[in-house]
């Protein structure tokens, strides 16, 4: 009998805080400091409306870079989620 070349896969959400499994983008939602994953890559704007947001209320940060909501964000990217707030005197 052939040996299997069955292996089981990893968990999907790590169990060591601070490391995370690859192919997932971790989100940060701010201010709520709101934390989520999501798998594979994807324009900003879907990544906003994935996550509720309507157009033109929230920022996408990575590192210290604003994101285009046009521009793709990669799988293992960590990015913040920022709502835009406004306002002003009457």
């Amino acid at each position: 009998m052939a040996e299997s070349s069955w292996h089981p896969r990893p968990p999907l959400v790590s169990r060591n805080r601070g490391s995370y499994p690859r192919g997932r983008m971790q989100i940060t939602v701010l201010p709520q400091r709101k934390q989520v994953e999501i798998a594979g890559r994807r324009r900003a704007a879907d990544v906003l409306r994935e996550l509720g947001f309507l157009p033109g209320t929230a920022m996408v940060i990575r590192g210290d870079e604003l994101i285009p909501e046009g521009e793709m964000l990669e799988a293992d990217d960590v990015v913040e989620v920022r709502s835009v707030i406004s306002g002003g005197a009457p």
